[in-house]
């Protein structure tokens, strides 16, 4: 079967929540025999804007303040940002049996490939735009508001042209599967590599770690919280505080918080702390670095957000706290204990047998188009 996965962004370039999960997708489809390619996005209009608004920011131009505008009234990306020429024509010429999108702003690509449609919802944007709405105040809320439920009746209307549905939040699969009018949304949780739980550091000094992207504003918001609202309850309590990922120097330095920056290796990120830290108030679908803490073996503590992506059953190991943290709610972390054996949905053996099933889906649906 020829797949084509259509992304956001090229998985072989960047590294997100996203791009490992595109990759991930690749990787077990081509591993079941199947011929895939991925195809994104090169020359849309909205990542011209937002690499013009990067550049320009610094020299207080126009570009700079519309993109600021634009996403503060309307936080989710659009359809018109999607635009991008070539890629229609880049899709039709695959001519593949089954295509992947990835995002619900690439739904009128994978409307040209005339093909059964696969909607893996890494986030439900509907439900993130709803988020983002709860930061704004007066018309910009309204907007936000707004643009949040066109972007639910967007969602219900893709599923109602896919043959197949999938999401990475647990959350999610429940909120599209109400919403649909198509097929039932499956819950397929990021997976990652084989990954072998850490032994505890023994250190005296405790280490509490955040790592991200933090060229992802809702990472940025996270580190946020960290600083202004943790931070003095974790030094209080004796913690050394480490933050680590791609993008750190766009983050303001403070004290009792050390910048360790882009990290090669994951393990060895969460080799140096004892528990991992998850502020986040924004975003959606899964959080891919409470999945990686849990599976090295370090308890997470976080906000309800961070773990809404996962059922209760795998949340053993996790405290949740507010974004005002407690020393009581700290405390606890002392018993959270990790079970290995509840986390199978997280791994890549779980993921190929519900990818090899819904393909069998698809080519079924292939066929029945063909006797058309």
């Amino acid at each position: 079967m020829r797949v084509l996965i259509i992304s956001l962004s090229d998985p072989d370039s960047a590294s997100h929540g996203g791009t490992i999960r595109t990759r991930a997708f690749r990787s077990i489809l081509r591993e079941l025999g199947h011929e895939v390619e991925v195809v994104f996005p090169r020359n849309a209009l909205g990542e011209r804007a937002r690499q013009k608004s990067e550049t320009s920011r610094r020299r207080f131009s126009p570009v700079g303040r519309i993109s600021a505008l634009k996403r503060h009234y309307l936080p989710m990306p659009t359809k018109w940002g999607a635009v991008d020429p070539d890629l229609t024509a880049n899709v039709r010429l695959h001519k593949p049996d089954l295509v992947i999108v990835s995002a619900l702003s690439l739904a009128p690509f994978a409307a040209a490939a005339a093909c059964p449609i696969w909607v893996d919802f890494m986030d439900v944007w509907s439900q993130f735009g709803l988020r983002e709405a709860t930061t704004r105040r007066g018309l910009a809320k309204l907007t936000a508001k707004l643009q949040a439920k066109l972007l639910a009746r967007a969602e219900s209307n893709l599923l109602a042209k896919s043959s197949i549905a999938t999401a990475a939040g647990f959350a999610d699969a429940g909120f599209l599967t109400q919403l649909s009018v198509g097929p039932q949304v499956t819950w397929l949780p990021t997976w990652l590599g084989e990954v072998s739980p850490l032994l505890p550091s023994g250190r005296e000094t405790p280490v509490a770690g955040l790592i991200g992207n933090f060229d992802f504003w809702p990472n940025v918001d996270a580190y946020n919280v960290l600083v202004e609202d943790w931070l003095p309850v974790l030094v209080a309590a004796g913690y050394r505080i480490l933050v680590a990922g791609r993008h750190t120097e766009k983050l303001a330095p403070r004290q009792h918080v050390t910048i360790v920056g882009e990290v090669q290796d994951v393990g060895e990120f969460y080799s140096m702390i004892d528990i991992s830290l998850a502020p986040i108030r924004l975003g959606g679908g899964i959080k891919v670095k409470v999945l990686e803490s849990l599976l090295y073996g370090r308890p997470v503590l976080g906000t309800q957000a961070a773990f809404e992506g996962m059922p209760a059953s795998t949340l053993a190991g996790t405290v949740t706290a507010s974004t005002s943290l407690s020393v009581d709610v700290l405390s606890s972390l002392a018993q959270a204990t990790i079970d290995h054996d509840k986390l199978n949905p997280y791994t890549r053996a779980f993921a190929r047998e519900v990818i090899s099933r819904h393909v069998a889906i698809a080519d079924g649906d292939a066929l029945t188009e063909g006797d058309r």
